[in-house]
């Protein structure tokens, strides 16, 4: 797992065009993927609460293309700032940050993992996931509410 995220090298997955073209650029299974399978991560800048704020602030009203996770562990509140191209792997297309959301039909769920002493978002397949299916998750507010999403974290 550690080595998958370190070289992200997510085997089980390609990104690829949706072939809903309001989507842009998605996440696909290569193979079949058995459930509780480690799919990818969601890969990017770990910011405290406070940074991420700043952060997501900084980008503006352009929400759209604002890849951004915030999560809680251990009582600390954290984000995974994706916006950018991490430092670590320049020249790489991180696909977690791909993964588009669905209440209904999610297949992936996100799951903090400890690694290095530092938290990190692991995506894991809760269902038998078919070759060429789409990656989604439940990105947890509905989808009409998600121009509400920066209200909502900044509450």
């Amino acid at each position: 797992m550690l080595s998958s995220v370190q070289d992200q090298k997510w085997p089980l997955v390609v990104i690829a065009g949706s072939k809903h073209s309001r989507k842009g650029r998605t996440v696909f299974a290569k193979c079949n993927i058995p459930r509780n399978t480690v799919v990818c991560d969601y890969h990017g800048e770990l910011l405290t609460y406070d940074e991420g704020l700043l952060r997501y602030e900084q980008y503006g009203d352009n929400n759209e293309n604002v890849y951004m996770f915030s999560f809680n562990y251990q009582g600390r509140n954290y984000w995974i700032d994706a916006v950018r191209q991490c430092r670590c792997h320049p020249k790489t297309r991180i696909k977690g940050r791909l993964l588009n959301h669905s209440m209904k039909t999610a297949n992936v769920v996100p799951r903090i993992v400890l690694l290095n002493q530092l938290p990190h978002i692991l995506f894991f397949a809760k269902q038998d996931i078919a070759i060429s299916e789409e990656i989604l998750f439940d990105y947890g507010v509905q989808r009409d509410r998600l121009s509400e999403l920066q209200d909502w974290m900044l509450s």
